[in-house]
């Protein structure tokens, strides 16, 4: 059985030390995450392991810690390895996680979701900011009409005191 796969040198998506040390395969596993984070990548070069033709060259590390080269062009080293489509998956993800039956649930891309996270974030943050700027913009307008009301209101008053003086001189 398949523990976790290393790769010898980047491919597509995937670099060298793509799957964490610390998240191993399991008997059933789920993988997940954003577009771009390498799971169709990874999916399509489990395919071709399962289907003998390995797409690249990788390190097949088994249950035991065992760590076997498999050549561009190999195939896996387990005579049992099955890989679903997205639409499987989905029409069948119930069943195959119900109970006990979840060995690993592992996410590639983990920087990729916190950087989404952090992204909408910002985005709140920022639209937070424009409403800030509108409103700003708001009183500007109104303190920029108040100030030309009281600049003729005291030419004005100027104007009447300049001709009352003129008036009485």
């Amino acid at each position: 059985m398949l523990r976790r796969l290393d790769i010898k040198q980047p491919w597509r998506s995937l670099g060298a030390g793509f799957w964490p040390e610390d998240l191993p395969l399991g008997g059933r596993t789920v993988v997940y995450g954003h577009n771009g984070s390498g799971k169709s990548t990874l999916a399509e070069l489990m395919l071709s392991l399962a289907e003998g033709n390995s797409a690249i060259e990788v390190i097949w590390e088994d249950e035991n810690l065992k760590r076997t080269p498999v050549s561009s062009g190999g195939s896996s080293l387990s005579p049992s390895m099955a890989v679903f489509t997205r639409k499987w998956v989905e029409a069948n993800l119930s069943d195959f996680l119900d109970g006990d039956s979840a060995s690993a649930i592992v996410t590639l891309g983990e920087a990729a979701i916190h950087a989404k996270e952090e992204e909408q974030r910002l985005e709140a943050k920022i639209e937070g900011l424009r409403n800030d700027v509108r409103e700003a913009d708001k009183e500007l307008h109104a303190a920029n009409q108040k100030i030309e009301r009281l600049a003729r209101e005291v030419q004005d008053r100027i104007t009447s005191e300049l001709n009352l003086d003129l008036s009485c001189g």
